[in-house]
């Protein structure tokens, strides 16, 4: 993984192999300004500040668009034409397109995903709604190219150690058709100090979840927003801001 401070902000980029053209990342949290005088936040929600920190990091990336979605924890996913924003509530998208795609988090995954020869990107936002409702099945199944052919990404996302839940949220994936192959006792760790809670692993839920859908490229970034306090954490502040993690294609 690699982080960059760059035009004021944070910029995380995995190591890994991508098709030509195409690039994963996740931006925005909290960096220290150049002179060291104040710690700036980067945001990328909806807001009129939100905006014009899009643009900016498009102007970054050096990609003409980024595409964001009407995020419901819901398991829909919608396709994008070039440079169309997408005004309907839908958790995952995909596209054929020269542009970028961005999830908007501070918490819950962001997964971005392409293909091994670039032709598709999408991205998906999995909450433990959505990703107990099969999101992230509907998304890999939503590409015109088989699972091994994907590369799928995590980015900042809370952790094992920091995502404690009420049992019924346990119960939720124990009647999931999406996750009935699944073991959960691996990915679940009762409270110790409180019988009526538990610790639940998201990114490694994902994780099993691509694995049993055929996807065999796929990995967590291991920033977990929670204990990170230069990335937003909607569960550790109740804040407003929010991360940007996407994917951009480049390529014509």
């Amino acid at each position: 993984m690699n982080l960059t401070h760059r035009d004021g902000m944070n910029l995380i980029e995995p190591d890994l192999a991508l098709p030509a053209g195409i690039r994963f990342w996740s931006a925005g949290g909290s960096v220290l300004a150049a002179d060291s005088s104040q710690v700036l936040s980067q945001s990328y929600d909806w807001s009129e500040e939100g905006a014009v920190a899009l643009d900016k990091l498009a102007r970054t990336l050096n990609t003409p668009s980024i595409v964001r979605m009407r995020q419901v924890h819901g398991n829909q996913v919608g396709r994008v034409d070039s440079g169309s924003l997408i005004e309907e509530e839908v958790d995952a998208c995909l596209t054929q397109d020269t542009l970028s795609l961005g999830v908007l988090s501070a918490d819950c995954l962001p997964l971005v995903a392409c293909d091994n020869s670039g032709g598709f990107i999408g991205v998906a936002h999995a909450g433990w709604r959505g990703l107990a409702a099969g999101v992230v099945s509907n998304f890999i199944n939503a590409f015109d190219a088989s699972p091994e052919d994907l590369i799928v990404w995590i980015g900042p996302a809370i952790s094992a150690q920091a995502f404690q839940v009420g049992w019924e949220v346990i119960q939720a994936f124990q009647g999931s058709p999406a996750f009935a192959f699944l073991d959960l006792r691996p990915y679940v760790k009762p409270d110790g100090r409180d019988e009526t809670k538990a610790y639940l692993d998201l990114p490694g839920l994902a994780l099993a979840q691509l694995k049993e859908l055929g996807v065999e490229q796929a990995s967590w970034c291991g920033v977990c927003t929670f204990n990170n306090v230069n990335q937003f954490s909607f569960r550790r502040d109740q804040t407003a801001n929010r991360l940007l993690t996407g994917v951009t294609k480049t390529k014509a």
